[in-house]
């Protein structure tokens, strides 16, 4: 057997031989068609008609050529690693790229290396490619015309269709963990009939009279034949697909075989709810729209499951998430019914926000890599999920800040969150859920507050024919945004936008020549000469000898020499100041504190730091400046603090976002 038939190989050709990548960096193989084979599997470094370059050893041949992978179990050629982080994802099971021959050489791309072999004996490392950061200004954001009328013939699909069933996407083996150990059959997309309901009622406001009209009878249709009150599923019996691909004869006749369901109860014996919470906030929502608050009180009553445990809520956002969203509902909907306040759900109510509140986390649970590792394919999207306004907002209260941060890793992990259906996926699978796109778009939308100009780049095409009602959420959360009014599209949702404001109102920063700050691009040692020079009003002197890399072609020339004769800046030993190198934490403290020097004030005698990551080597060359920088005060912060975890992360590069805050902050503190 030549390879098993869910291990995605990438094949190619070159003259008379085959060349072939098998999934998880396992083995490159080649085959000489010229000759008759045998067997398909020879053994590695064999000069027969098949041979490999490696099997399963080629973190041996070449140490660390994954470094940049992340793998939450030893072996690393099972399919769980994927890049970056603990929070990335994207993994190396599905696509395969196939090697390519090229002048004399093998070229292939395994984890994150590109490898070349050759017949020349050795082995060289070449230097990383630095990712670069990329603002396209020819994007066209769409106006909110344009948008509403995207929503309207949405809207105008599913009208016309008539009831939906479930939505059917697969994306590999994160299906089955997706019915029970990551959560509530998540890969029956829209089989909550209160989610259904709830996303369409939210999108009544933007729509036509006429549409709105039948849009209610449509709503209206539906909780009297799929309420909330008798199912927490909608089941795949009837109703008509959403999906463009026709449905195989064999796979429709199976869907007779599940109806809809009044409770999830084998999903309760696993820790999870009976009902859905999302139903027990549709209720509320569609009592509001239609009325009959007592009856539409009495049929769910009695449908809200107790909280999850804490380890259940902690590991699982999305289902806090969904609970929060149900007690409030349950709440409201007692007092539009004129009921009096149930105590009990009350108290779960708080309890669940305080739970939420205070185990909030970026990072996905170490427990996504052992039992539940398929759960790591929610990895960016699990805080964001199954997220009503109401939620948000309580986020948005609590946690903005941290959720700035998170979203700014998590587009970094995944950075085709935005595309529905994306061709990547974790571990054994191909495409991605249909999560991504609506719990990252909602959390940029609710909780950061980004503009439309920010929001607008992130419309992707509905991921069904019709129906994808996670399309339609992102349409009706995107209507519901401002224009951004900044002195630069880009920092609009940034958490430190007045910073950037205050820096460019005292001329220190000007962003590219296209309009934009690139908030997020790393600081340079050229630029930071400028925004020092400019922040600390040095003015300009350029007399003496240049550093020879930083002469008067560089654009930044000015700052660099101000700053090399007053002695802010000395360069490297071998006498370059090497402007184009990325600035360091470490460094920031150094140029920002020999400034504040050449200004008069004292720098040293300050309380001596304890971040652990300071190690003997960067103490002795930076702990002074580190000790000024991080107890220095200005509008009742510190000019830099250290990390959340206690370190300072002194090698980590700033970014010009990052840069902002602490150079207005040492500006306004002279």
């Amino acid at each position: 057997v030549w390879n098993a038939v869910d291990e995605p190989m990438g094949i190619s050709f070159g003259g008379n031989v085959l060349y072939s990548n098998k999934c998880c960096d396992r083995t490159t193989r080649v085959v000489n068609i010229s000759t008759p084979n045998s067997d398909f599997n020879g053994p590695a470094g064999t000069t027969s008609s098949t041979w490999n370059y490696y099997s399963y050893d080629l973190n041996t041949k070449i140490p660390g050529f994954n470094s940049e992978y992340y793998f939450p179990v030893a072996s690393y050629t099972k399919p769980y690693g994927s890049y970056g982080n603990e929070n990335g994802y994207y993994g190396f099971h599905g696509d395969t790229v196939a090697p390519i021959t090229y002048n004399g050489k093998v070229y292939m791309h395994r984890s994150n290396a590109i490898i070349a072999f050759g017949s020349g004996g050795s082995t060289t490392e070449s230097a990383k490619v630095t990712r670069a950061s990329v603002t396209d200004s020819t994007i066209q954001i769409p106006t909110d015309q344009e948008v509403v009328a995207e929503l309207e013939s949405e809207i105008q699909k599913i009208i016309s269709a008539g009831h939906l069933r479930p939505g059917y996407h697969s994306t590999g083996i994160f299906d089955l963990n997706a019915k029970a150990e990551c959560g509530d059959e998540l890969i029956d997309y829209w089989s909550t009939p209160g989610e259904n309901i709830y996303i369409l009622l939210a999108a009544l406001p933007h729509l036509s009279p006429s549409t709105q009209t039948a849009l209610r009878s449509y709503i209206q249709n539906e909780y009297q034949n799929y309420g909330p009150g008798t199912y927490t599923d909608i089941g795949w019996s009837s109703g008509v697909q959403r999906e463009a691909f026709i449905t195989p004869d064999d796979v429709q006749s199976m869907m007779s075989s599940y109806p809809a369901e009044s409770t999830h109860s084998s999903y309760g014996t696993k820790g999870g709810w009976d009902v859905n919470p999302l139903n027990v906030y549709a209720a509320w929502k569609y009592a509001l729209e239609f009325g009959n608050a007592n009856e539409v009180y009495n049929s769910i009553k009695g449908r809200l499951d107790a909280p999850l445990s804490n380890a259940v809520l902690t590991e699982k956002p999305y289902l806090a998430n969904a609970q929060i969203a149900g007690h409030i509902g349950y709440l409201e909907l007692e007092k539009l019914a004129g009921q009096p306040e149930t105590a009990s759900v009350r108290s779960n109510l708080d309890q669940l926000i305080s739970t939420r509140i205070n185990t909030f986390s970026k990072d996905a649970p170490a427990t996504n890599g052992t039992s539940g590792i398929y759960c790591r394919s929610l990895n960016v999207a699990r805080n964001f999920m199954f997220m009503p306004p109401e939620v948000a907002q309580i986020l948005k209260d609590s946690k903005k800040s941290e959720v700035q941060t998170a979203l700014g890793e998590y587009e970094d992990q995944a950075p085709y969150w935005f595309v529905s259906k994306a061709e990547t996926a974790y571990g054994e699978g191909s495409l991605t859920h249909l999560y991504d796109y609506n719990a990252l778009f909602q959390a940029k939308a609710l909780i950061v507050e980004e503009s439309t100009d920010q929001l607008g780049k992130y419309i992707d095409v509905p991921s069904m024919e019709r129906g994808d009602l996670y399309h339609i959420q992102n349409l009706v959360s995107y209507l519901g945004t401002e224009p951004c009014e900044a002195s630069f599209p880009d920092i609009c949702g940034s958490i430190f936008i007045d910073y950037i404001e205050g820096l460019h109102s005292a001329g220190v920063v000007n962003g590219y020549s296209d309009g934009y700050f690139r908030p997020s691009n790393p600081v340079t040692r050229d630029e930071m000469a400028t925004f020092i020079s400019r922040a600390f009003g040095f003015g300009v002197n350029t007399g003496g000898v240049a550093f020879p890399d930083a002469g008067s072609s560089n654009a930044h020339f000015e700052s660099i020499q101000t700053l090399k004769n007053l002695g802010v800046i000395g360069g490297y030993s071998d006498g370059t100041y090497k402007p184009s190198n990325y600035v360091t934490r470490a460094e920031v403290t150094k140029f920002i504190a020999n400034a504040f020097e050449k200004k008069g004030i004292v720098t040293t005698g300050s309380p001596t730091h304890s971040f652990p990551d300071i190690d003997s080597d960067t103490q002795s060359k930076f702990g002074g400046f580190i000790n000024f920088v991080t107890n220095k005060e200005s509008q009742g912060e510190k000019i830099m603090k250290g990390y959340s975890n206690g370190n300072f992360g002194p090698g980590d590069n700033l970014t010009r976002e990052q840069m902002s805050k602490v150079v207005f902050l040492s500006m306004e503190s002279l």
